[in-house]
């Protein structure tokens, strides 16, 4: 891969933590290529801010989230308006991950002054931007040391995303869908969510999925709602875990406030479990509000968590 960003050619340093499994300033950057969003962005420039330059706004938490990582300094250059663009120094490296949202403008690494922490920090927005985004980037990495990496679905995984969710709605306990999916049905139904992704192991095979797009329309439009589906001979290894916690990450960079689920059956225990210990809280009880495939009726327990 080519590297656009300033300093990139030397930023080879290693993290201060021998067991961190990001190698160097170049990967933590990959990383943060799927995490930068319109949340993380400074407000002012949020209304600015595409996909197409994710690093806009994203300066000083990036470089003191770097600077958690690998030590060094964090410096400033003066920018109009008194604001500074922050940009990280490790043992005379210097290197800045978000200098490419100035598209090409020339920028001075000298003689420019420190920057701390405490005083950019000092603005409660600009520290929970950064609060989200360590957040964010520790979900990551928990994936990642388990030799798990969530990502947005391709086309040849359909089959086998087809064949894990048709087994969920075959065993009628969970889903409230009633109907499997045709491998092209699939196609339709996964590409029609605001995001399909799926969990994979090291060597590609897919463990499991989730499916993310809002709970309702125009008013309640900012109010997500998800579905998650492990391969059955792979439940109970914690791969629920990390989709869900991915989820919660893409929800917010999906634009979305909430993430909501309508209908927990009560006996989904284990489900409850894993979202109650994510920071789920519970809405309340719905009597008789999933029937199952045996034909009787079990409550359904409404979930939500605010992103």
């Amino acid at each position: 891969m080519q590297y656009r960003f300033y300093g990139a050619g030397a930023a080879t340093c290693a993290p201060l933590d021998p067991a961190c499994p990001i190698r160097d300033p170049r990967h933590l950057y990959d990383i943060l290529t799927t995490l930068w969003c319109r949340r993380s962005c400074a407000p002012r420039l949020q209304a600015e801010w595409t996909p197409d330059n994710p690093t806009l706004g994203q300066c000083s938490i990036t470089a003191f989230l770097a600077q958690d990582i690998f030590g060094g300094e964090v410096y400033g250059i003066p920018r109009p308006g008194g604001n500074y663009h922050c940009y990280n120094v490790v043992n005379g490296i210097t290197f800045d991950l978000t200098s490419e949202q100035f598209l090409g403008e020339p920028l001075s690494y000298q003689d420019n002054p420190l920057q701390e922490r405490a005083v950019h920090f000092a603005k409660e927005e600009k520290h929970q931007r950064y609060l989200w985004l360590k957040d964010a980037l520790s979900t990551k990495l928990a994936a990642m040391a388990d030799g798990i990496t969530v990502r947005p679905f391709h086309g040849e995984d359909l089959p086998e995303m087809a064949d894990i969710w048709n087994t969920v709605v075959q065993d009628g306990i969970a889903f409230p869908q009633e109907e499997t999916l045709t491998v092209e049905a699939a196609d339709a139904f996964f590409s029609a969510q605001s995001l399909s992704a799926v969990a994979t192991d090291a060597d590609g095979a897919i463990l499991g999925l989730y499916i993310l797009h809002p709970n309702n329309v125009g008013r309640c439009g900012h109010i997500a709602n998800a579905s998650y589906a492990v391969r059955k001979d792979l439940r109970g290894r914690h791969i629920g875990e990390k989709l869900v916690a991915d989820c919660l990450v893409e929800g917010a960079r999906h634009g979305f406030s909430v993430l909501q689920f309508n209908a927990v059956v009560a006996t989904n225990v284990h489900a409850r479990h894993l979202y109650e210990r994510l920071g789920f809280r519970q809405l309340g009880t719905i009597p008789g509000g999933f029937r199952m495939k045996d034909g009787h009726y079990e409550d359904i327990c409404p979930y939500y968590h605010t992103l």
